[in-house]
């Protein structure tokens, strides 16, 4: 009898080792340092920066300003004085140029990004939360996963339990809650439905690059509506192709459209922090494997920058979901359907 109780102790000792270096590998491929936190919100940084200065110059590319505005305004570019080259276009714009600028280029970093409005177009009001964010896009028709719904409005109740923790640190904090609510829910929940559900959160937060994650815990509202934009898109494209490729024309199709919907949508900065957020994460020796269509990570991911962008750019700094329909903008982004290298391009047909 001795014998088989120390037989079931060591069986059950055994399987509990293993367990915990099963959960303990998965948390390893999850887990974000602070030091990976730190160096993201460096990039990002970075990359708001760099479109600041493209915002910036699309607005006197397209204003009626004089030779000697532009050239004092050039100056002030040159010598990486921001703040004084937005206070002095405003000066010299309308009032429909002085709201754009607001809106877009005075968003120098993360944290100006964070103070960003995000605006209900329904009543006009900053959106107060992910939920009302969800309700506003299912009233439109578009689906929203409750997985990544999920995602997002843990990420908003812990910011808001959280409000003075550094943002690094509240990147880890944010990662790890998933990771180990995951976990017990998996291990111990006695609830089907719930287990399921946050089995799904994970997968889902899984699929996302670390980038990706960073920016959905900067801005959960903003997320959940990019998310539901990146539905809208695929919708779009299985109504004009009748299906979603790969490297293929509605691929291109779809990425053009998706960017384009943010620009409207979110803002144009969002769109391109985001967008480039997505295409992130990949070493160089993965981006020189083969994708499902035999062709390189590195050259689907050559396409859908590109491909990005031109979406984001049939988009008007002037333009708002008010003057542009989702018939008008998908009109805009078929018209860059050329294949040529200056627009929407694909690999292979």
């Amino acid at each position: 009898m001795k014998k088989v109780i120390c037989k079931l102790v060591a069986i059950t000792l055994l399987f509990t080792m293993l367990g915990n270096f099963k959960y303990n590998a998965c948390d390893a491929e999850t887990q974000i340092s602070i030091h990976q936190a730190e160096t993201i919100i460096d990039e990002l940084n970075s990359t708001i920066k760099d479109n600041q200065e493209m915002i910036l110059m699309d607005v006197i590319d397209e204003g009626n300003y004089s030779k000697s505005e532009i050239k004092h305004f050039n100056n002030k570019i040159e010598e990486d004085d921001f703040d004084e080259a937005i206070d002095y276009l405003k000066t010299i714009s309308d009032n429909k140029t002085d709201e754009y600028i607001n809106k877009e280029a005075a968003v120098s970093d993360i944290e100006d990004l964070q103070e960003q409005e995000f605006i209900n177009p329904s009543t006009g009001k900053s959106f107060s939360s992910v939920l009302e964010v969800k309700k506003f896009f299912e009233t439109q028709g578009i689906e929203i996963d409750d997985s990544y719904y999920e995602i997002c409005r843990k990420t908003e109740q812990i910011k808001e339990a959280n409000s003075s923790m550094e943002l690094s640190q509240l990147i880890v904090e944010v990662n790890d809650e998933i990771v180990a609510k995951d976990r017990k829910i998996f291990t111990w929940g006695d609830n089907v439905e719930a287990s399921s559900l946050y089995q799904e959160t994970r997968a889902q937060w899984n699929t996302l690059t670390d980038k990706e994650k960073s920016l959905v815990i900067i801005e959960p509202r903003k997320a959940m509506a990019t998310k539901a934009l990146a539905n809208q898109a695929y919708d779009m494209t299985q109504d004009e192709f009748g299906y979603n490729g790969l490297g293929d024309k509605s691929d291109g199709f779809r990425h053009g459209v998706w960017n384009a919907l943010m620009t409207r949508d979110i803002t144009r900065a969002w769109a391109d922090l985001y967008a480039t957020a997505h295409e992130s994460g990949k070493t160089k020796k993965q981006l020189e494997k083969k994708a499902a269509d035999g062709y390189k990570e590195k050259e689907h991911r050559k396409m859908d920058l590109h491909n990005n962008a031109v979406g984001r750019d049939v988009i008007n700094w002037y333009d708002t979901f008010l003057n542009v329909s989702d018939k008008k903008l998908k009109k805009r982004v078929k018209a860059k359907l050329t294949n040529k290298s200056s627009e929407i391009y694909w690999l292979h047909k």
